[in-house]
């Protein structure tokens, strides 16, 4: 007869502790930084390369390998995108210079036009002293003064240009002149050039906004 109390006993099976799973913190902090480097034109990534390729060493390398990845395309985005705005900054900047040159041709031919018109009233070429006195010493679009030249027989307008420095090859020069009617039509020129210019975008506004007869456009009929 069995013993209702009697509970069979049975053997548990060994109870082994896994091993804790090994992190390389130093690859996970390079892979993130890595990663928010490619949204930031790749500003962090050198910092995020540097550590992936530390973490390297170190055990297990998945994050570090993937960030040294990132890490390398971040820093190539970063020189591309430097490499863009360098030259944006170039074009714009010789833009600015070329656009510089061009008014200051305009205002030496201005000063040219005014030296012709004394030598046409007075029949005779301003002196050097006189003809500077004459075209004034206001300054030019880069903040250079303009320097009447001439040799007895005729003259020029010369300025220093974008470098500051005379007797360069980037210097403005209007003339030279021998006689004053030229530089009397270089002036004129000039001035219908930029009249033109005016009237030719003014136009262009009329036909844009439908005012050229001074009328607004007429609405849709249904």
């Amino acid at each position: 007869m069995s013993n209702p109390y009697h509970q069979s006993v049975h053997p548990q099976p060994p109870q082994y502790n896994s091993p804790p799973t090994e992190t390389n913190g130093l690859g996970i902090t390079g892979f993130v930084i890595s990663l928010i480097g490619l949204f930031l034109c790749g500003i962090p990534s050198l910092i995020g390369l540097i550590i992936s390729l530390f973490a390297l060493g170190k055990q297990p390398k998945g994050f570090a390998i993937a960030g040294t990845i990132l890490g390398g395309l971040g820093l190539l985005l970063l020189l591309a995108s430097s490499l863009v705005m360098y030259s944006t900054y170039q074009a714009a900047q010789n833009l600015g210079m070329a656009f510089g040159a061009l008014a200051t041709e305009m205002q030496a031919d201005e000063k040219a036009g005014t030296i012709g018109e004394r030598w046409k009233e007075s029949g005779e070429l301003p002196s050097q002293a006189a003809g500077q006195d004459l075209i004034g010493a206001d300054k030019d679009m880069f903040g250079n003064s303009f320097i009447y030249e001439t040799d007895g027989t005729g003259f020029s307008i010369r300025s220093a240009g974008p470098d500051g420095v005379i007797d360069t090859e980037d210097d403005v020069l209007s003339g030279p002149f021998n006689d004053a009617q030229s530089a009397i039509d270089e002036a004129n020129y000039d001035d219908e050039e930029g009249l033109d210019f005016e009237f030719d975008g003014l136009e262009s506004l009329n036909e844009v906004d439908g005012s050229d007869n001074g009328s607004a456009p007429e609405a849709d009929s249904f």
